[in-house]
């Protein structure tokens, strides 16, 4: 009996062990932890300033299916990008997803980006999308490099229309160490 106390205590101590070093793996150093933050209130508070009218819009674009083509994709990207300016973000893109919001690769609508991507590219679909897709901002748990060779974190956040459907993600890149 002494024995199998004993085994179950040392698989309790190795689950344990093995969670602790899972979950010190997946964490942000604390710095960059601080810089993720400031991107998940920053894409907040940008879907916020988005939600209603700018929302409604960005409806209307994605069911048209004319992408730069259609008559308010200007206006949009005007206010995306005046956004951006105003924080001095260099990534801020409104995301869609291109089929099931749970496992599709999204779609980039409207990106006011200093160097932007088309309508239509698609992004490879990572959970965060999905979290930010189903009301919760949230940013990255890692960082990337981008063409430039600068490291950078994403956030996201829902943005809404006026009767408050989900109709985009805004997604913001940030610089970190």
């Amino acid at each position: 009996m002494r024995k199998m106390k004993t085994m179950g205590f040392l698989c309790l101590l190795i689950m344990l062990c093995a969670m602790t070093a899972y979950a010190s793996d997946n964490a942000l150093p604390e710095a960059v932890q601080k810089i993720a933050d400031k991107a998940i209130e920053t894409a907040s508070d940008y879907a916020k300033q988005l939600d209603g009218k700018w929302g409604d819009q960005h409806a209307a674009l994605v069911e048209s299916g004319a992408g730069k083509a259609f008559d308010g994709f200007k206006e949009l990207h005007t206010v995306l990008s005046g956004l951006a300016a105003k924080n001095d973000t260099y990534y801020v893109y409104a995301l869609y997803p291109s089929g099931d919001a749970k496992a599709s690769p999204y779609i980039i609508t409207v990106d006011a980006s200093e160097s932007p991507d088309e309508y239509g590219k698609e992004i490879d679909f990572e959970s965060e999308h999905f979290e930010a897709w189903s009301g919760k901002a949230v940013a990255q748990n890692v960082t990337w490099k981008d063409d430039d060779g600068e490291m950078r974190i994403s956030a996201y956040a829902p943005v809404h229309d006026s009767t408050g459907k989900i109709v985009a993600i805004i997604g913001v890149d940030v610089p970190t160490p």
